[in-house]
């Protein structure tokens, strides 16, 4: 009897234990990894799971990866079976597996690889050039058919100057060019004004000696048409003195909307004599007629560093400013500011970090946000700079902030565009300078509404020998245009992801 009552309890125990080992298999979670997509920037993966309650997708740049061993993680909502990852880096092999972690025990899918593809940058190559001296690019007009270039030319041996304007076409094909030179010294270009009639008109400064022995800069604008022929030269200094006077005329780094003939102005009287200093905001037509001629402020009000206009004729102003004028420290928040078309000041907002140098180098906006792109100088001001982009909505408050950063790097922003698809664009030059510049690169950056990187492209490696300076940046159907200037020539370089 006491046989069969030990022989129950062993057959009761050992169900007990099968039913608990089948409990146990039953609750291991099963995740399966599979990738359904890649290009040079991102991967795409279909997901399998269940038993879990939290669910991670890891990567790393070699095959060991793990929860110790990752260079990136994103949480992924259970609800989903999809997830793309962006901002993988062109011509790079990846390792990718789910994590997921239950009862204090990890569990991982099977390791997927992905090599990115390699980016294609398809043109490479001086598209302008003068054999009397060195282009420096000042201001780029994109048109329906190409890009009008307005640049320096800086002659050597006498350091003159002159402006020298340039079509491209849509492949950067030199159309034509022509050189404008009022000054025997010095002529710089203001701004670009795309009339949207096939004409144009530049607004620009001069140095020039008075008859008197002295000197003075002038204000004049130049109308020229598709073809590059010029059709007038005038001038537009204050109260229309020509030669006798020694004041400062001269156009504020100024940004117009196409269709805008608004011409905003510096003038400085006190040149050898008592006088003032003040801003002007001119209106012309085509002819190049006054229409209206405001003055305003002083020299130091507004701190108009750079202008953007909106469709409306308010005003963006952007760049730096020493919020603590008075603690002995000469150091810069990013500046933004917005005046309406009488020039009041509608809003001042200051981002950065105290104690360090922040500045906004370009912005660009449309009918939500504005966008400002520079470098951020940390917290502290000694430990490096960062790239720096913020998204602001209508009234200058952050949506959102992005940084990144190298050690040893130095940032300058040099354009930021929303495409035709309203995708946010940011352009850099990064430049390598622990002590001092080393190498640089062209850095281009696609943001998602949300501030996260989609991806980013990069025009060198470290330590490489090239010089290209940028300008501004455009996208045409799926490839991207970088106009800028190397080796005393204007340069560009395309694209594609």
């Amino acid at each position: 009897m006491k046989k069969i009552i030990l022989l129950s309890l062993l057959i009761l125990i050992s169900c007990s234990k099968a039913d608990e080992d089948n409990e146990v298999l039953n609750d291991i979670p099963s995740l399966i990894l599979e990738q359904t997509n890649s290009n040079s920037y991102s991967a795409s993966f279909n997901l399998s799971f269940s038993k879990i309650e939290n669910l991670k997708l890891i990567w790393n740049d070699t095959n060991e990866v793990n929860i110790n061993n990752k260079i990136g993680e994103k949480v992924i909502d259970i609800s989903n079976n999809t997830i793309v990852i962006n901002n993988l880096g062109s011509n790079k092999e990846y390792y990718f597996r789910l994590y997921s972690q239950k009862n204090n025990k990890d569990y991982y899918s099977d390791i997927i690889s992905t090599t990115t593809k390699k980016i294609n940058i398809t043109f490479d190559s001086a598209v302008a050039n003068n054999k009397l001296g060195s282009l420096y690019v000042s201001k780029i007009k994109q048109v329906s058919d190409g890009f009008i270039v307005g640049a320096k030319l800086l002659i050597p041996a006498s350091n003159d100057s002159s402006i020298e304007i340039i079509k491209l076409d849509n492949n950067l094909n030199l159309v034509w060019n022509f050189n404008i030179n009022q000054s025997p010294d010095s002529d710089e270009l203001g701004e670009i004004h795309d009339l949207q009639n096939g004409d144009f008109i530049i607004t620009a400064k001069k140095f020039n000696y008075t008859n008197v022995g002295t000197y003075n800069h002038q204000l004049y604008g130049v109308k020229f048409s598709s073809n590059g022929s010029i059709k007038w030269i005038k001038y537009f200094n204050y109260q229309n003195i020509q030669d006798i006077d020694h004041w400062y005329n001269g156009p504020l780094n100024y940004q117009a909307r196409p269709g805008q003939l608004k011409i905003l102005a510096s003038v400085d009287t006190t040149y050898y004599k008592d006088g003032d200093s003040f801003k002007r905001e001119l209106e012309i037509d085509s002819d190049g007629n006054i229409i209206t001629d405001k003055t305003f402020g002083s020299a130091y009000e507004p701190n108009f560093q750079n202008i953007s206009y909106d469709d409306f004729g308010n005003k963006f102003n952007y760049g730096g400013i020493d919020i603590y004028p008075n603690d002995n420290l000469v150091t810069y928040d990013g500046l933004l500011e917005k005046y309406d078309k009488n020039n009041n000041l509608i809003w001042s907002k200051s981002h950065g970090n105290y104690g360090a140098d922040d500045y906004f180098d370009r912005i660009a906006f449309n009918e939500k946000n504005i966008t400002c792109i520079g470098k951020n100088g940390h917290k502290n001001g000694f430990d490096g700079e960062s790239k720096w982009v913020i998204q602001n909505d209508s009234d200058g408050n952050i949506v959102w902030e992005y940084m990144s950063t190298r050690q040893d790097f130095i940032y300058q922003g040099r354009d930021v565009i929303y495409d035709n698809q309203n995708n946010l664009i940011a352009m850099f030059l990064d430049i390598y300078a622990p002590y001092t510049p080393v190498y640089n690169y062209v850095s281009v950056i696609q943001f998602d509404n949300k501030g996260n990187a989609i991806w980013e492209f990069r025009d060198g490696e470290d330590y490489n020998k090239d010089n290209f300076i940028p300008s501004n940046i455009y996208k045409i159907n799926d490839e991207y245009i970088i106009i800028g200037e190397k080796d005393g020539s204007i340069w560009g370089e395309k694209f594609k992801m």
